[in-house]
């Protein structure tokens, strides 16, 4: 799949690049910023290497030192802002049986732009309801407490939440449509979700039918993540084995993807003309 990038990558790390463009292009020292009364040489040294979160009122001061323009300035006073909302996991999902690649995704998801994901067997965790959650979480080879599954569904409810604004495209296998999990109760309770997502003008919730028969998505499910211009976020390839989860911005790596993904989704139908033909 290639390369496995493992370096945190965050709206920090897009901060923090910009944050030294924009110090370098008006040729000031990090000891000319801390002259200014913006904070010592040292925190803008470890703001420029992503170890400390910039405040908005870092970002104004910095912007109006260097002469930034009103749009630069709104966009990174933006991404600071989101800096401070990103980590709601840290509390949420702290001590849950979940690697580190997983938690680097929480952190992306919240200021992707687009996600493309494709789940060959199972409906994937971010169109999942409640009850389907549930039952898959309750299929844990060593067993979850019940407060562990409920902090697991809290995680996953706020991992919907937080790309709500994302343009999502989920390309679902027909067999996990067929599969009850949940029982044939917790199948309707699911169709009814996905119905109420697709009727949504930023998703788009599709299926790939038994009948294409063969296809590139063979080796399991994966996810796309794009991510703004102002971002300056390569775009992301996030897969999830038994092993362990991955992350890659490897551009050959994700190409790869991205070409499977659009063959995929090319062969696959709108999530109501399925239904209407399963009737």
């Amino acid at each position: 799949m290639g390369h496995t990038t493992q370096p945190k990558r965050s709206v920090r790390r897009s901060l923090a690049r910009q944050v030294r463009a924009l110090r370098e292009s008006a040729k000031l020292s990090h000891k000319d910023l801390a002259d200014t009364g913006a904070g010592s040489v040292s925190k803008w040294k470890r703001i420029e290497k992503a170890e400390t979160r910039p405040s908005p009122g870092d970002i104004l001061h910095l912007c109006r030192i260097v002469g930034a323009d009103e749009e630069t300035t709104a966009n990174l006073e933006a991404m600071a802002k989101q800096d401070e909302q990103v980590t709601w996991y840290v509390e949420l999902a702290k001590g849950l049986p979940n690697d580190r690649a997983f938690f680097t995704l929480l952190e992306l998801e919240a200021f992707a732009t687009s996600v493309d994901v494709f789940g060959p067997i199972l409906v994937p965790g971010l169109v999942q309801s409640r009850r389907y959650q549930i039952a898959q979480f309750k299929t844990a080879p060593d067993g979850f407490a019940e407060e562990t599954i409920e902090r697991q569904v809290a995680v996953r409810t706020r991992r919907q939440e937080a790309i709500a604004a994302a343009d999502l495209c989920v390309v679902i296998g027909e067999e996990a449509l067929n599969r009850q999990v949940g029982g044939a109760e917790g199948l309707n309770e699911q169709i009814a979700y996905l119905r109420e997502l697709a009727a949504r003008p930023n998703v788009d919730i599709r299926v790939l039918p038994f009948s294409t028969g063969a296809h590139p998505g063979g080796k399991g499910e994966f996810a796309l993540l794009g991510f703004s211009t102002e971002s300056q976020e390569p775009p992301i390839l996030y897969t999830d084995g038994y092993l362990a989860a991955q992350y890659s911005a490897d551009a050959e790596a994700v190409h790869n993807a991205r070409r499977r993904f659009d063959i995929i989704k090319a062969m696959s139908v709108a999530f109501e003309e399925h239904l209407q033909c399963a009737k």
